[in-house]
């Protein structure tokens, strides 16, 4: 760097910017005396004091006010200056001063509590200030110390503010890591060992080139019987100062999850069935390394950039962890060489979630791995070994004068010394052959690796880490900015159509006018002549019309209506004028003028005709009947074109869809797929941006819409439709997965694995509801089939109780004679009472009573239900597994679109995936034969049919397939056997190409009466032009004419247009002898297009026969 570049560098550091504490008021603040309690204030930050406040007097309810303000210089100079703001808290010391006695000379105080003030809201960006109310914890052994529950806790007010904002980049950041626990320690560990500690430590970049190491010391093993009483779950201060005491090492209101807890959400590595069981056990019983620690660091925008850069490249972050022997005392120094490093692993943490857009935080458990450098380079791509790096726990904190020396050492250009022994120590290890074999060891290749580290493999070791971001690295997009990026793609259309004022609407107003005033003409004609009209009796001559006439313009002008008419029509004229002709300046003479009003004339005349003849030939036009085919009907005909390989006729079905309802974004859907199977990639991306423009937010068309430029090589236009529909249906598995595969096209696998985790927790949630569904299903009809069972047991005791009656009824006389003798007989059930259906029903009743009872029993009023209930709440529900993969659905949702290069991908994925899991299955042979078929790949098609077949010999499907290319190889006896098989099983997905097919197989192999009843099998499921007019040629090779007929003509009212129908139609007229009726459907067979030979040969045949049909004889 120049001179003047330093300089200028210089310059352009910001001034240091004062950030003030200001302590409010207080509340519930009590002493150690009864009487009034004076106290004051202290504040420091970094082992600085800030300032103490006067003293002041609280009131008898412990409520003051103390409005002190401490302020702390942050410099901008040093990045180290906003890491101290974000890890480092403001200590706040509340003392108490006692009464001075007599003889005293000074007063005394006495701490009473403290509370720590986080920073860290200041470093958000834009912030200014922050007001918090904090809890005073007690000092052990103070007046607040053991108080009771019921007393409520001091607290105080607390305000945080600066004049300008300390963080005005987007670009910079806060790293937040939290280290909480080491479970399931190697077995030699055990607590009773207190001359070990144990240290974990990680990088992170400082800047471009810079790397600073975070360190997490003297971990404590703790037995899994040992719990925190006080806070076991707070987050404690990596460097909270010196003068920190007792809960003041806690971060307020920050806290780690229960142990144990919320695992299927974690990032972790063990969070899967087999695993939370043994987690369960390690973390409530098992011992632990306890740290809790959460240590921040600031980040610049080229550390930020730099933390992306390397996530993005390895994935991986290192942490290091080891235990580390106590250093002896010796003459009151640490002997820190005799300090040894042990069980040296490593933890890889997976960050790539955090370039997830939005993502902030991640948190899991990770195994511990023994040291290995050659891993170490593959994972992370670093040979640092991080315990050289690390301090020393003699080194945290430093003090502040020993860290005063080190920024004086570093600004004269000297190496500070830390204290720190590495060095020796790594030169005694390598001198000392004894340490070298009990810390690690080497293999044959010369790598370094720790033997001791095995034993966390042995033991199941893993750490549970927390990574927090304040701001994500990729920024979620906003709905409002997807939404705006697919207006500006394809903007919408308007509901309404946009009003105009050109010529042509100029026009239609004057036929509007002019209709109006023939309306109203009428009105008064019809007034004037009622008498006339209603009797019937008008004159038709020409002078009783004249004089009609007459009296009809000495009305209008009488009455002033033809005045209004003229003006009604002056506003529509001058439009005309000036829209049309285009005339809005006066005439030069007056010839000009005498022109143009002729022209006008003779215009306005003309105009005045259309009018006038659209509304008197409206009451004779006939109504246009409604169509008698629907859209769906349409959209069936269109596919059964495309399945008999007639593209001409399915492009004019899908265009009469469009024509019907343009409107309609599904049509526009339809049309867009069909494009994109005949391969004609610009109009299906014209269609598909039809379809967006209507519907905006129509999943299918932004999807299919992404996938056209994806295969178009527009990769960013792609993403922002694909990313819209993930956004606007965010519980879609299409949606997330088709996303998946265009990360995976582009090559970006961190996108591609966020894709993927969404898609699977989407299938998954789907998954759960519909087993929830089911449960509840068959929970209702349980309970339906119990209130029916109690009923008729409810019956059947009424039955029993009638039976009981008429017994004792019948008895009565006999116990009058028998006295005595009755009375004791009376418990004996007569002769004619079934004692076996009463003690079978009887028993079934209780039980379902009492099965009942045990139901809507309450805890307090069952002892059983009180020991059944807590076990049924610890069972975990199981998680339930998706019918299909996510990629499997993705496939055939591809394969309907005709999208083959990514239905291809999304196949070969499944494939991936399958392998891992044992083998693929029945949905994966399925659509790889499909989408073989659909490419003309038969031979591949043919062996994933087989592959099916023989995972399911009934399954349809597998049949429908075989048969399908069967037929498109020709061989037709095959394809009957494959179809007839098909209708043997259950019904396939496409039943009426089937029927279809095999009924045309039948007509092939001349078994006429089978090809009737399979084609009027497909008409009674779903009829069309195609399967009526198999019925009428079945019929007409039956010979049985009169159903022909009719079956052709319902062919010809769905298409009027098919020449095969027209055909046909033509040799019943001829076999019937109507010769006018076989002309006309002679001729209109060859003006629709009539091209089958053999058709016209026998059309030609039996004209000649019968002697007419042909108008050329």
């Amino acid at each position: 760097m120049t001179g003047a570049t330093a300089c200028e560098a210089i310059s352009q550091v910001r001034e240091p910017e004062p950030v003030r504490i200001t302590v409010v008021s207080a509340r519930n603040l009590r002493g150690s005396k009864a009487d009034v309690l004076t106290c004051l204030l202290k504040a420091e930050f970094n082992n600085s004091s800030l300032g103490e406040s006067g003293k002041t007097e609280v009131s008898p309810d412990g409520d003051t006010d103390f409005n002190f303000t401490a302020t702390h210089q942050c410099s901008f100079e040093d990045p180290s200056y906003m890491d101290d703001l974000a890890f480092k808290p403001v200590i706040l010391t509340l003392v108490e001063i006692l009464p001075r006695e007599k003889k005293q000379k000074e007063e005394k105080s006495n701490p009473l509590g403290q509370c720590t003030v986080d920073l860290l809201p200041l470093l958000k960006e834009g912030a200014t200030n922050h007001n918090v109310t904090l809890i005073v914890n007690p000092i052990p052994g103070s007046a607040l110390d053991n108080l009771a529950p019921e007393i409520p806790k001091p607290e105080i007010d607390v305000s945080l503010t600066v004049a300008n904002p300390l963080i005005n980049d987007v670009d910079s950041n806060v790293f937040a890591i939290t280290l909480e626990s080491l479970y399931s320690p190697p077995d030699s560990w055990s607590p009773s060992q207190s001359q070990y500690s144990y240290t974990v430590s990680l990088p992170l970049p400082a800047s471009d080139e810079k790397e600073n190491t975070l360190s997490f010391p003297l971990g404590v093993l703790k037995s899994g019987s040992d719990k925190d009483a006080a806070n076991p779950r707070a987050k404690r201060w990596a460097n909270p100062g010196t003068s920190a005491q007792g809960a003041s090492q806690f971060i307020p209101g920050r806290l780690v999850p229960e142990p144990a807890s919320e695992i299927d959400q974690e990032d972790g590595e063990l969070k899967a069935k087999d695993d939370i069981e043994f987690r369960v056990e390690a973390e409530t019983q098992k011992n632990r390394v306890h740290w809790n620690i959460e240590r921040r660091a600031f980040l610049q925008p080229s550390a930020t950039a730099k933390l992306q850069t390397q996530i993005a490249s390895s994935r991986y972050w290192p942490l290091e962890v080891w235990r580390v022997q106590q250093a002896k005392e010796t003459k009151g120094k640490k002997q820190e060489e005799d300090a040894q490093h042990s069980f040296h692993g490593l933890i890889y943490v997976n960050m790539a979630k955090l370039l997830y857009p939005g993502v902030t935080r991640i948190r899991g458990a990770f195994k511990v791995c023994p040291y290995n450098e050659n891993e170490l380079l593959e994972k992370t791509r670093r040979k640092t070994r991080q315990s050289e790096r690390a301090p020393s726990a003699s080194d945290l904190p430093p003090p502040p004068a020993e860290k005063a020396a080190e920024k004086k050492a570093a600004a004269a250009g000297e190496k500070p010394n830390t204290g720190s022994k590495d060095a020796p120590k790594e030169e005694k290890s390598k001198k000392d052959p004894a340490n070298k074999s009990k810390a690690g060891a080497h293999d044959e290749d010369g790598v370094h690796f720790d033997a001791e580290g095995q034993q966390y493999v042995d033991a199941g070791s893993y750490v549970t880490v927390e990574i927090e971001l304040l701001r994500p690295l990729i920024p979620k997009k906003e709905p409002g900015y997807l939404a705006a990026k697919v207006s500006e793609y394809i903007p919408a259309r308007p509901r309404f159509p946009l009003r105009s004022n050109g010529a042509d609407k100029a026009v239609e107003d004057f036929h509007s006018q002019v209709v109006s005033i023939v309306n109203l003409v009428l009105e008064q004609y019809r007034d004037l002549f009622a008498d006339e009209i209603l009797g019937g009796n008008r004159e038709q001559s020409a002078d009783a019309m004249k004089q009609r006439y007459q009296k009809l313009i000495y009305e209008l002008n009488t009455s002033g209506k033809y005045f209004a008419f003229r003006e009604q029509l002056k506003h529509s004229v001058i439009k005309i004028v000036r829209e049309k002709y285009l005339k809005t300046t006066n005439f030069e003479s007056q010839a000009e003028l005498q022109k143009f009003l002729s022209e006008l004339y003779v215009f306005l005349i003309d105009e005045m005709h259309r009018g006038l003849g659209k509304i008197l030939t409206l009451e004779d036009q006939t109504p246009v009947p409604e169509p008698l085919t629907s859209a769906d009907q349409l959209k069936h005909f269109a596919k059964e074109a495309e399945a008999n390989d007639n593209m001409p006729l399915a492009h004019k079905y899908y265009l009469e869809r469009i024509s019907r309802n343009n409107k309609d974004p599904d049509n526009w859907f339809d049309y867009a797929c069909f494009n994109l199977l005949v391969q004609d990639l610009p109009k299906a991306i014209e269609c598909t941006k039809e379809c967006v423009s209507i519907g905006q937010q129509h999943m299918r068309g932004l999807i299919l819409y992404g996938i056209l430029m994806l295969l178009d090589e527009k990769f960013d236009v792609a993403e922002v439709f694909l990313e819209a529909a993930t956004n606007f249906y965010s519980e879609s598995v299409l949606s997330w997965t088709c996303l998946a595969l265009y990360y995976d096209t582009i090559g970006n696998d961190i996108g591609y694995e966020m894709a993927l985790t969404e898609a699977n927790r989407v299938n998954i949630a789907n998954a759960a509801a519909e087993r929830d569904r089911i449960a509840a299903e068959q929970a209702a009809l349980e309970a339906s089939q119990i209130a029916e069972n109690e009923e008729a047991d409810a019956e059947n005791e009424e039955g029993v109780q009638e039976e009981e009656k008429q017994a004792s009824d019948q008895q009565e006389p006999g116990a009058s004679q028998g006295g005595k003798r009755g009375s004791s007989t009376l418990a004996v059930p007569p002769a004619g009472v079934r004692i076996g259906s009463a003690d079978k029903s009887a028993p079934a009743s209780r039980d379902k009573k009492k099965a009942k009872e045990s139901r809507n029993a309450t805890p307090g009023h069952s002892k059983e239900v009180t020991q059944v209930e807590p076990e049924v709440e610890e069972v975990r529900p199981e998680t339930p597994v998706p019918k299909q993969s996510v990629f499997m659905i993705a496939a055939e949702f591809l394969l309907d679109l005709n999208a083959m290069k990514l239905a291809d991908r999304a196949l070969a994925h499944e494939l991936t995936n399958a392998e891992l899991q044992g083998g693929t299955g029945l949905d994966y042979s399925l659509a790889l034969a499909r989408l073989n078929l659909q490419t003309g790949d038969l031979i591949q098609a043919q062996k994933a049919v087989q592959a099916a077949i023989v995972l399911d010999f009934k399954n349809a499907d597998a049949w429908a397939l075989d048969g399908h290319i069967h037929f498109l190889k020709g061989s037709m006896e095959d394809a009957r056997v494959s179809y007839e098989r098909v209708l043997s099983f259950a019904p396939a997905d496409q039943m009426h190409v089937i029927y279809l097919r095999l009924a045309s197989i039948y007509l092939q192999e001349e078994r006429f009466q089978e090809a009737k009843q399979t084609y009027l099998e497909a008409c009674r499921q779903s009829p069309s032009c195609v399967s009526w007019q198999g019925v009428g040629v079945a019929c007409y090779l039956l010979g049985e004419l009169s159903e022909a007929e009719d079956a052709l003509c319902e062919a010809n009212i769905l298409n009027n247009k098919e020449p095969n129908v027209w055909a046909f139609l033509t040799l019943v007229c001829l076999q019937t002898g109507r010769a006018f009726e076989a002309e006309q459907a002679y001729k209109f067979s060859l003006k629709v297009g009539l091209n089958d030979s053999n058709l016209l040969s026998e059309i030609h045949e039996l004209q000649q026969v019968v002697g007419f049909g042909n108008p050329s004889f």
